[in-house]
């Protein structure tokens, strides 16, 4: 649960400091044995890049580290943006994960 946390705040913090959204929602459920989170705004939206690591590279660093606590947790970060239709994204992994 910690690293949704991490996940949650960063793109929240993400929200505030780039969206320019008037608002936000946040989704938190657990269907069947998978964890899902979805995070939607109505701001600017944005290009999504081919790979974070070139987003990392740009010095935007939001985006890489919410994928980065996605993947360390058996995750995936999915992000549906357009530039000027607000952005969505959805975090899913097993509700049972271990690490290797």
């Amino acid at each position: 649960m910690a690293s949704y946390f991490r996940i949650c705040r960063t793109l929240l913090k993400n929200v505030a400091q780039h969206a320019r959204a008037t608002r936000a929602s946040i989704d938190f459920h657990v269907l069947g044995q998978t964890l899902c989170l979805k995070i939607e705004d109505n701001g600017c939206g944005f290009t999504v890049p081919a790979d974070w690591e070139s987003h990392k590279r740009q010095k935007h660093y939001g985006m890489y580290m919410a994928n980065y606590f996605a993947e360390s947790i058996g995750g995936k970060l999915q992000v549906a943006s357009t530039p000027g239709g607000g952005t969505r994204i959805t975090v899913t992994s097993p509700l049972h994960y271990e690490a290797a």
